[in-house]
């Protein structure tokens, strides 16, 4: 498509504002799909056929069946698929024509029964839809579920002691649905209206816990979509808490004739919190002895940090992260050194990040509160090729000290490769 130009909306999470004790209706990670197999013309059992959901190919086997089981009790083929999510069962055998169901995995236990013809039998008269698609164009990523977690986690390993965080299938599911729902009605949102088509609760449970994106006009991988969300420091901050050990996380791409192209993503960062789990602060992003993944930070985060920065315009340095535990910060002194330079930089609390926007002020001094955090934003973008000591203390005389390498410019593309939106509240 010519022309496109890249935008991306990267929506805010609903900070901490709802109560974990309220009940929310839930979905099962996966449904069981049974496809009895019979001949058109006898009606006898077939159990040697192959049937196949192919949209298994790139999920986890955990979640979803690729090869249908035969139970001979049950004279059927016994898979299992994601709730609500579209698939195709694709029935084979030699000597016969395959036939194809498509459905939606919404009840408990979806049931088939499949009649295959010899292939010598008389044609059936069959109606195609044209499948539509730009000159040119190359196949989008596909939803993968287990890649973006692994990215996310190569994000966590900067704050150094970070414990890895885990997919959880049911969490999965919701977002996924939340995804669809966004573009299918092309919008950004954290909460689902019940009277607009493809509303589902799951969907509205993942999206009032997640950090979510929107994009027009570009298809990122699911990997670059969380290095996006990544590159937004307040989305950054919950999505980096070493309370969370696990995370839901669900991509949708929409590509069509009449409506454009538009992509969503949500990553549940909420429910998987624990609140017992014992963690040791302060801790620094990067930690200790890390490299610095970003050398600037662009403002386009919302909410912003630098509307608490006067006079600071993009681009500015990264912004650098000191977590002291849930609470109020008062910083009592902070230096950033380049060598024996001071660089000038800004300090961003709970106590003191205003911006224009109430809401948007709301949530980031919640999200800054819910884990003591400061943030330090250098005024200048840094260097490649160097070394910066970080250094803020408490009024309680709480020190965090951190060595951040910056490496040279030709190692930075290696790792790192996210896709530059324009970020935008939803």
């Amino acid at each position: 498509m010519k022309g496109k130009k890249l935008l991306f909306w990267v929506g805010i999470i609903c900070l901490l504002m709802m109560s974990v004790g309220v009940a929310h209706a839930q979905s099962l990670p996966w449904v069981e799909v049974w496809v009895a197999v019979r001949d058109g013309q006898t009606g006898a059992v077939i159990a040697d056929a192959q049937v196949e959901i192919p949209q298994c190919a790139t999920l986890p086997a955990d979640s979803c069946t690729r090869y249908g089981v035969w139970d001979g009790t049950r004279q059927v083929y016994l898979l299992k698929v994601p709730r609500l999510e579209a698939y195709e069962v694709v029935v084979s055998r030699s000597g016969y024509a395959a036939e194809v169901r498509s459905g939606t995995a919404v009840d408990p236990v979806t049931t088939w029964e499949v009649r295959l013809y010899p292939a010598s039998a008389p044609l059936r008269p069959r109606v195609f839809l044209p499948l539509i698609l730009q000159a040119g164009s190359t196949p989008p990523p596909v939803y993968n579920p287990t890649a973006a977690v692994a990215r996310l986690n190569w994000w966590r390993q900067y704050v150094g002691s970070a414990p890895r965080v885990e997919g959880n299938l049911e969490l999965h599911s919701n977002c996924r649905a939340h995804a669809r729902w966004m573009v299918n009605l092309q919008t950004a949102a954290h909460t689902e209206d019940p009277g607009l088509p493809g509303y589902t609760t799951e969907g509205d449970f993942c999206g009032q816990a997640a950090n979510i994106g929107f994009g027009v006009d570009v298809f990122p991988s699911d990997e670059q979509a969380v290095d996006a969300l990544m590159a937004s420091p307040f989305h950054a901050l919950l999505a980096l808490d070493r309370r969370l050990v696990e995370v839901g996380f669900g991509s949708a791409r929409l590509d069509t004739a009449w409506s454009g192209s538009y992509y969503g993503v949500a990553l549940d960062v909420f429910h998987g919190l624990d609140y017992g789990r014992n963690v040791s602060y302060p801790w620094t992003f990067p930690g200790n002895g890390r490299p610095l993944p970003l050398l600037a930070y662009d403002g386009r985060g919302e909410p912003n940090p630098l509307t608490a920065c006067p006079g600071y315009t993009p681009p500015t340095g990264p912004v650098l992260i000191a977590a002291f535990g849930e609470g109020e910060v008062q910083v009592a002194e902070s230096s950033l050194l380049d060598g024996s330079t001071a660089l000038a930089h800004c300090v961003v609390t709970a106590g003191n990040y205003i911006n224009p926007n109430p809401s948007l002020q709301q949530q980031g001094r919640t999200a800054l509160w819910a884990q003591g955090a400061v943030m330090i934003i250098p005024r200048q973008p840094l260097a490649p090729g160097k070394v910066y000591v970080l250094r803020v203390r408490t009024t309680d005389n709480r020190l965090a000290v951190a060595y951040l390498s910056a490496p040279p410019n030709e190692m930075l593309g290696q790792a790192l490769n996210p896709v530059w939106m324009q970020v935008l509240k939803p």
